[in-house]
């Protein structure tokens, strides 16, 4: 009785996928949106103004609550807010023509991140903006698969 089981053996060597560490894969991502941007600028920025508006938001809760206790998290909320709204500008833009693939959910979660850093992202130490800030990048990731 056959079970349907029974393969031929293969002797062809195995390929394994390549392993990438999250770092890696970050890291490209950031220069892939740094290098659209440069070349098609301001309408291929919304991903980059993300981006810095993420490493603003997280820098500078670290920065500001060891160099000066969080004094100056007020001026890091309104530098990454500034990013956060370019970004969101330049995607409901895009999503307006229907260029780059950006739709009006993308416009969404892009203005609501913005909308919560702004409001709320100096609270808890600058937590709550770097959180939001995360949530955009991984959005922003995600999306670009």
């Amino acid at each position: 009785m056959r079970t349907g089981l029974n393969r031929p053996v293969s002797l062809e060597p195995v390929v394994n996928p390549e392993l990438r560490m999250p770092r890696d894969t970050l890291v490209k991502a950031v220069v892939k949106d740094v290098v659209q941007c440069g070349s098609d600028f301001p309408m291929g920025c919304a991903t980059a103004a993300d981006d810095a508006a993420f490493v603003v938001a997280n820098a500078g809760a670290l920065l500001c609550a060891s160099a000066t206790g969080g004094t100056c998290l007020g001026v890091v909320g309104v530098a990454s807010t500034a990013f956060g709204v370019a970004g969101t500008a330049v995607t409901t833009s895009n999503a307006v023509a229907g260029e780059y693939g950006a739709t009006w959910y993308d416009a969404a979660i892009s203005g609501v991140t913005t909308l919560t850093g702004g409001m709320f992202g100096t609270g808890k130490g600058g937590l709550i903006g770097a959180g939001t800030g995360l949530g955009q990048r991984i959005y922003d990731w995600v999306r670009s698969y």
